[in-house]
């Protein structure tokens, strides 16, 4: 499948019209569509900072968050989740993108609260925050890429979030979680999510001396 992706954008020379035309996978995702909400208040920020018009950005931001809530929350799961355009449906699929809505300040009070309760629980289960999909899942496992495992660069994204939304005190376990895994195994590019199989490790998963794993440990204990 991966290969067939490649060979459609080589196809089209990665001009997207015509990849969106043909290929059977087109997702609106939760965390490209976060990012990019964000990236637009930054825009804004910096329009209002030096004076710049603002009635595109302004547009472009409130579009993006009143679609981003209706769109891709949903209300079986409580959680935000991706939408496929090719079948019109969501993917029933808890996924660390849904939680940095958080970050790009999108969801509403009980959305995050929703949001936080499903962290709590799973610190209280006994899984480090936060692994990157649904730990009750039969597709999830914590060895695959963004089948569970924590990634740090994510943990950052949704500590920033839950910051950003006054939730201080589950921001903090995030943090405390990502520290703790990479003081016990090193600057690996992410991390087994379970803590009992945590405690049996000697090192993280996939690379070591990862940048991403580094700048998210400085910022967070700084």
């Amino acid at each position: 499948r991966f290969v067939y992706l490649l060979e459609l954008g080589k196809t089209h020379k990665y001009d997207g019209e015509g990849i969106v035309k043909e290929s059977p996978f087109l997702i609106q995702d939760t965390l490209l569509n976060a990012l990019l909400i964000k990236s637009n208040q930054s825009l804004l920020n910096l329009a209002q900072r030096f004076g710049y018009e603002q009635g595109e950005l302004k547009e472009w931001l409130s579009e993006g968050k009143r679609n981003f809530r209706e769109k891709l929350w949903n209300e079986e799961l409580n959680f935000f989740v991706p939408y496929d355009l090719r079948t019109g449906t969501q993917l029933m699929d808890k996924e660390i993108g849904g939680l940095v809505s958080l970050f790009a300040e999108v969801a509403n009070d009980a959305q995050i609260s929703a949001q936080v309760a499903y962290l709590n629980q799973l610190h209280q289960r006994g899984f480090y925050l936060c692994p990157s999909f649904d730990v009750d899942s039969p597709s999830f496992d914590s060895k695959r890429y963004w089948r569970g495992p924590v990634w740090p660069q994510m943990n950052w994204l949704v500590y920033k979030g839950l910051l950003a939304n006054g939730e201080k005190e589950m921001a903090q376990q995030v943090s405390k979680d990502l520290i703790e895994l990479v003081n016990r195994l090193g600057f690996h590019e992410y991390f087994e999510p379970q803590k009992s199989l945590a405690e049996t490790l000697t090192k993280g998963y996939g690379g070591n001396n990862f940048s991403w794993t580094s700048a998210s440990f400085i910022d967070l204990v700084s």
